[in-house]
């Protein structure tokens, strides 16, 4: 069948291919595609061009010849295992292997590629503002070893882990699911986005950025910075780091000492989760809603929780918690004063979790207090105010400083 030169025909249901060939003109395809047998593209264009799902299937599905352009707005996604011998993929298009095996001689990306990471497939020319997008949510994989423009994790409940060093020449998504760097060398050289999903830095060197326009945005997933030396191992050339409801998590495999880097700030929630490990600070430090202590300990000369929505709480259920010569402050910043009474704010203690206050110069300002279980001690060497009620259960409180005064004082 041949297609006039300069014209097209427009299929707008679905193109059912079988053993024959076709030349000449374009093809624009708005469904889907099956192809049984093989079909002879000649010198013709496919354009793969429709607004929502499309799949490509058949019985032995193969282009023999021909130009495929995934030029769509919506997701054009493999059905079954697939040959096709020319295939670009478009600025804007979509093209998702979906499991299957993709067999292809000329294979250009200059959009978005989707994978689960099994498939047997060659490695795309990647395009200025392409990205490769790993999307499965049955099973964890190893990425891929390529050259990668722009890296997208977005797998609910999988892992996707590096096995080598990559550098990324433009940006890093993290959608759902976890990114694990496995100890591995990253650099990105562009935005890092993490904004639903876990990213584990391992414990070698990740590089943020290369320029000062370039950004990091924190938003409802979760950094964890397993680096054995974050100082060295964490380096920020981005010029804009920012962090909403989301959480940074120090959890090195090994017990350290380390500053909780103040490059990083301001932190939205921050947790520590390293047991043996023991966390300072190099300057003072603003959490703008949660910080939880699990394990380690927390050594701090200048530390300031600040309020930033209800909700804000420190959870110190393990470990040691030591104030040093710090003001402490949690929930809004004089809170202790007597005419501030928000009753949302609280220091929570489960486990063996302790606060320690050794010196004489601290003040530790909190607003409820709450010691669950008899294994919970509270241990104060300065003094406590309470701005609002002081809940011990079947826990311990110690005070071995000279005058104590508690604020108690109700909503």
């Amino acid at each position: 069948m041949y297609i006039v030169s300069g014209t097209s025909i427009i299929v707008n249901g679905l193109l059912h291919l079988i053993d024959s060939y076709l030349y000449q003109g374009t093809v624009y395809i708005n469904g889907d595609v099956t192809v049984d047998g093989t079909w002879d593209g000649g010198s013709s264009v496919y354009n793969i061009t429709g607004n929502g799902p499309q799949t490509i299937t058949g019985t032995g599905t193969s282009f023999t010849s021909g130009q495929v352009t995934v030029n769509n707005t919506g997701i054009a996604s493999l059905g079954s295992d697939t040959t096709i011998t020319k295939l670009t993929i478009a600025s804007g298009g979509t093209f998702n292997l979906d499991g299957h095996n993709f067999t292809v001689t000329n294979f250009i990306n200059n959009g978005t590629l989707q994978l689960h990471g099994g498939e047997t497939v060659i490695e795309p020319t990647h395009g200025a503002g392409s990205t490769i997008e790993y999307n499965d949510t049955g099973a964890s994989h190893t990425i891929k070893d390529w050259t990668y423009k722009s890296l997208k994790v977005n797998a609910t409940g999988q892992i996707y882990t590096m096995g080598v060093t990559e550098t990324l020449t433009e940006n890093l998504t993290v959608s759902a699911g976890t990114f694990d760097v496995n100890d591995q060398i990253l650099t990105i050289n562009g935005n890092s986005i993490i904004n639903g999903g876990t990213m584990k830095t391992g414990i070698d060197v990740i590089t943020f950025g290369n320029a000062g326009d370039d950004s990091v945005t924190i938003s409802g997933g979760e950094l964890q910075i397993e680096s054995d030396n974050p100082t060295s191992d964490i380096v920020k050339n981005a010029g804009t780091w920012t962090n909403t409801t989301s959480t940074i998590t120090y959890n090195a495999g090994s017990a350290i000492t380390s500053p909780v880097l103040s490059t990083l700030a301001p932190y939205s929630n921050l947790k520590i989760n390293s047991s043996g490990s023991t966390y300072s600070l190099n300057s003072t430090l603003t959490v703008g809603n949660n910080f939880t202590l699990a394990n380690g300990t927390f050594d701090t000369t200048a530390v300031i929780v600040t309020r930033y929505q209800v909700g804000s709480s420190v959870y110190i259920n393990g470990g040691t918690f030591q104030a040093r010569g710090s003001t402490i402050t949690v929930a809004l910043t004089g809170i202790h004063q007597a005419a501030v009474c928000v009753c949302h704010f609280y220091v929570q203690l489960t486990g063996t979790g302790t606060v320690k206050t050794p010196g004489v110069w601290e003040t530790v300002y909190f607003y409820n207090i709450s010691c669950a279980s008899e294994t919970c001690t509270t241990t104060m060497l300065s003094h406590l105010s309470v701005a609002n009620k002081l809940i011990l259960g079947a826990g311990n409180l110690t005070d071995g400083a000279r005058n104590i005064y508690y604020l108690l004082k109700g909503c």
